[in-house]
């Protein structure tokens, strides 16, 4: 039975695969051909002139980084999501950190840009753990672009600001998770006071990182 319910789902992935793979068969000369037209057309002694050598002094370092991943399944009135960060560190030795979820996500909106934001949240966070014992931390992605509110936001009353804000010191004691949805379950928090909260906290852990 276990076996039948398998290949009942894997054969869709099966025929996507081998179509996927014969069309790159059949293209792949027209492929290599439209990006060797495309070197011809483009003078890189251009970026060759502007390329200054510089000689760095080699330095033995402790190095770090984060990364994270997200998964998600839409149903008719939520979405289920997998997420996990990971810390590596080098001082010699690998050594590797990270924290995961699965939860539901509620409301049922702006779904991927709350799950980037929960990602990267836990990124931070893995990282914050090993900050001090590393000289170079090598972030994924932009800080700048991280910093951008989106438009949303805005909606929120003074008073409903206020209102998160107070939810702050929770915040900054946690260490392990996304915390804002915890605290938005427990207080029945209204959608938009939900993604305030949401937001403080990603913020809350850039400046905590810089």
């Amino acid at each position: 039975m276990l076996y039948q319910s398998f290949y009942y789902y894997s054969a869709p992935i099966k025929i996507m695969l081998q179509s996927t793979y014969e069309a790159f068969a059949r293209k792949r000369k027209e492929l290599q051909n439209y990006v060797e037209n495309l070197k011809s057309r483009t003078d890189f002694t251009v970026f060759r002139d502007e390329w200054r050598e510089v000689e760095i002094e080699a330095k033995e370092s402790i190095a770090g980084a984060e990364d994270g991943s997200v998964n998600h399944r839409k149903y008719k009135s939520l979405v289920l999501y997998a997420l996990n960060a990971t810390s590596v560190i080098y001082d010699g030795k690998l050594r590797m950190d990270g924290i995961a979820d699965i939860d539901f996500l509620y409301p049922y909106r702006y779904v991927r840009d709350r799950l980037s934001l929960y990602m990267t949240i836990l990124e931070i966070k893995t990282a914050l753990k090993h900050i001090k014992n590393i000289d170079i931390l090598m972030l994924d992605g932009s800080i700048y672009a991280d910093l951008l509110a989106p438009r949303e936001l805005y909606s929120l009353s003074m008073e409903g600001r206020n209102k998160i804000l107070s939810y702050l010191p929770e915040i900054e004691r946690s260490s392990n998770e996304v915390i804002s949805k915890k605290i938005a379950r427990e207080e029945r928090l209204e959608n938009e006071e939900i993604f305030f909260l949401e937001y403080i906290e990603y913020l809350y852990s850039i400046s905590a990182l810089l």
